[in-house]
């Protein structure tokens, strides 16, 4: 396997097999090679610029990842969904809700963003 194969693997197996374009980019990978591989079903276009490894697992922990890595720097999950994710409820929340700084929201409709 290549060296770049090996990389982008690597980073997607940390995030639930979820990566970014830049993330793709930084493993040396053309932009154009993601998106074919999107267009062909190899990598699931998750949100903009956000793809899962064809074949991971889809679960909660995943979209929550998807949607930080999707949102504008920095972020971060955020009310219900970090409550569950450190544990303060055993209720997975219906909506996955992220927070970013003010100003620098993005208009997502499968999750929540909040501003701070």
């Amino acid at each position: 396997m290549r060296d770049r194969e090996r990389l982008l693997i690597d980073v997607a197996r940390e995030q639930r097999g979820v990566f970014t374009l830049a993330q793709a980019l930084a493993c040396g990978f053309p932009r154009r090679t993601i998106e074919a591989r999107a267009s062909r079903g190899l990598y699931e276009t998750i949100h903009p610029q956000v793809y899962g490894i064809g074949g991971s697992e889809s679960t909660w922990r995943r979209s929550v990842i998807a949607a930080v890595l999707s949102s504008v720097r920095p972020a971060g999950a955020s009310h219900r969904t970090a409550a569950f994710l450190w544990g303060l409820t055993s209720r997975v929340p219906e909506i996955v809700e992220v927070i970013t700084r003010r100003h620098r929201r993005l208009d997502r409709r499968s999750f929540t963003v909040h501003e701070s």
